[in-house]
C-alpha cells in the first residue's frame, strides 16, 4: 500500500477519535480553556478530513493497477493511443 495513504488514514482516525472524545466531554489533552481546545480540535479534524479525501486513495487492487497505468501514461512509458487501441481489441 501507498505510505501516504496509510499516513493520511492514521491521521484521519486519530483526529476523529479526538473529536469524538472532545464532543463527549473527555479532554484528551490537558488544555484548561475548553472553548479554544474544541475549536482547534474541530479545525484539525476538518483540515485532516479534507486532506485525506482530496488525495487519490487507491484502496482496491484494481484502483492501484489503474494508478500504475495512469502514471506510466503520464511518464510517457505507454501512449494513451496504444492503450486505447489495445482496449478496443479486447
Amino acid at each position: 500500500m501507498d505510505k501516504g495513504l496509510i499516513v493520511r488514514l492514521v491521521f484521519f482516525i486519530v483526529s476523529m477519535i479526538n473529536t469524538i472524545l472532545t464532543v463527549s466531554g473527555i479532554n484528551p489533552l490537558a488544555v484548561s480553556d475548553s472553548d479554544i481546545y474544541q475549536f482547534v480540535s474541530v479545525m484539525v479534524t476538518v483540515v485532516i478530513s479534507v486532506w485525506t479525501m482530496w488525495k487519490n486513495n487507491n484502496f482496491t487492487p484494481a484502483a492501484r493497477m489503474a494508478q500504475i497505468i495512469l502514471d506510466k501514461i503520464k511518464s510517457g512509458e505507454i501512449s494513451s493511443q496504444r492503450l486505447q487501441a489495445y482496449l478496443k481489441d479486447k
